[in-house]
Parts: structure tokens; C-alpha cells; sequence
């Protein structure tokens, strides 16, 4: 089992900013791809790759503070990991 953490804000990523849909800040989809392939990379090696990614929720981004993330990997029977991020 392997955990990373950190935190998102638009004040410490302003480009985040860009992401607004109705009035409110989303992280984007390539934000959780990032997230969990740099993970995955850190844990396991350079030569990782993603499949069967699905995202169930969006993550909406304060205008002022954090949001806490965790991206969580579990090793599997079959040799292959799970990559989960949490917020």
C-alpha cells in the first residue's frame, strides 16, 4: 500500500482559475490523470501505465483555502495495483 498527499488551491495554482463552469472551479480530468499516473510512477517505476480509469465524481475547488487529496495504491492478487485519489 502506497500514500501520497497533498493539496489543490487556486491561489497556489492560478491556472486552476480557467477550469470554471458555472460559476464554479472544477479540477480538471487530466488533473486526476496526473495524480494518479505521478503516484503510480513514484510507487511502482517509471514504466507504469493507466487502464480502466473511471472517475466517479467531480472535485470542486474553493475559491479561498485547500483541498486536501490523497491518491492511495493497493497492490491486487493478480499483480496489477489500484489507483484510488480521494478528497
Amino acid at each position: 500500500l502506497h500514500l501520497y498527499q497533498g493539496t489543490l488551491s487556486v491561489q497556489d495554482m492560478p491556472w486552476l482559475a480557467d477550469h470554471r463552469i458555472y460559476g464554479v472551479t472544477l479540477f480538471p480530468v487530466t488533473g486526476f490523470l496526473e495524480l494518479a499516473l505521478t503516484a503510480a510512477r513514484a510507487a511502482l517505476g517509471p514504466d507504469v501505465a493507466l487502464q480502466g480509469v473511471s472517475i466517479r465524481d467531480r472535485l470542486v475547488l474553493p475559491e479561498e483555502g485547500s483541498v486536501r487529496v490523497q491518491v492511495v495504491i493497493t497492490p491486487s492478487t493478480d499483480g496489477t495495483h489500484s489507483v484510488e485519489v480521494y478528497s
